[in-house]
């Protein structure tokens, strides 16, 4: 990512430092907002640098003092609030932001019912596509529904399905009745990840 190979934390662990130290990156103990810790860790010769410790305020003031002394600077910034991630991304142009509880919400709300998110790819500044596997409840809507009607044009697409103790089939036929205890494998937008969930749930049960 750049030259620079050093990093720093207010909140630095020694477990993690010394894995850091394992893979033969220099650890730099000081707190990330003061200009000289910047400037050990050797901002003024580095290509960018990656804010994202679990501290909002740290990491932005890491970031506005590491683009004081470089101007050029490349910033990756971890944000938890979603509005501050766009407003930093906007105000201090930085070209991506990421808010963790945007990236990690549909994750949590498809873990709860037995579903999971296997990977987010973050799209433009607010959009997430999630590639998941739904759980077709027994007596949920989604197993008895064709795939074919899972199917929406810039929110689902299936991309395969999987019955118990069987292997991937990534060419269903989308005619095919879901069956319950079936996993549905789909890339889908936060909205349309929302409404599969709900489809796979079991409300009798609920």
């Amino acid at each position: 990512m750049g030259c620079a190979s050093s990093s720093s934390s207010r909140t630095r662990t020694a477990a993690s430092s010394r894995r850091a130290r394992a893979l033969g990156i220099p650890v730099v103990a000081g707190d990330a907002r003061q200009a000289e810790v910047l400037r050990r860790v050797g901002v003024e010769r580095c290509r960018a640098i990656c804010a994202v410790t679990s501290d909002d305020l740290v990491n932005l003031t890491a970031a506005l003092n590491a683009r004081a002394i470089r101007a050029d600077l490349r910033v990756v910034l971890r944000l938890f609030d979603p509005e501050l991630a766009l407003r930093a991304q906007h105000g201090l142009a930085i070209r991506f932001t990421r808010s963790v509880s945007h990236l990690a919400a549909p994750a949590f709300a498809a873990a709860a019912i037995g579903s999971q998110v296997e990977a987010s790819i973050p799209v433009g500044d607010k959009r997430v596509l999630l590639f998941a596997r739904l759980r077709a409840a027994a007596g949920s809507p989604l197993a008895r529904l064709p795939l074919a009607t899972l199917e929406e044009p810039g929110q689902v697409a299936v991309l395969g399905l999987r019955a118990p103790d069987a292997r991937a089939d990534w060419t269903p036929d989308l005619t095919r009745l879901v069956a319950a205890d079936t996993d549905v494998l789909v890339v889908a937008s936060r909205s349309g990840l929302a409404h599969l969930l709900e489809l796979s749930r079991d409300h009798e049960r609920d």
